[in-house]
């Protein structure tokens, strides 16, 4: 889901709802491929920045509570030392409803 917060139109905003749906797509793909293991945000950046996908941390922390609310995420009470050395929570694949 894109958030238009900056007021895009036309063109520019169908490119931005695009890329942050194909976004979206990839950090689904990594937990789809990985059934078993739980990811932080940093790791799942971590995971894009290797096939040549940059895309912002908060970008990707949007992205992933977006899929969880969507039912595809679920974000545990366990916890990782984060980039920062702060704890933060890991996610693991969840269950589409329907």
């Amino acid at each position: 889901m894109y958030y238009n917060t900056n007021k895009e139109a036309g063109k520019t905003l169908r490119k931005s709802k695009k890329k942050a749906f194909n976004q979206g797509k990839m950090i689904l793909a990594i937990f789809q491929q990985n059934p078993k293991s739980k990811f932080t945000p940093e790791v799942i950046l971590q995971k894009l920045q290797a096939v040549h996908l940059n895309y912002p941390i908060t970008s990707i922390r949007r992205a992933m509570s977006d899929l969880k609310e969507e039912g595809y995420l679920i974000k545990t009470d366990d916890k990782a030392k984060g980039d920062w050395g702060k704890n933060v929570h890991l996610w693991k694949i969840g269950k589409r409803p329907g």
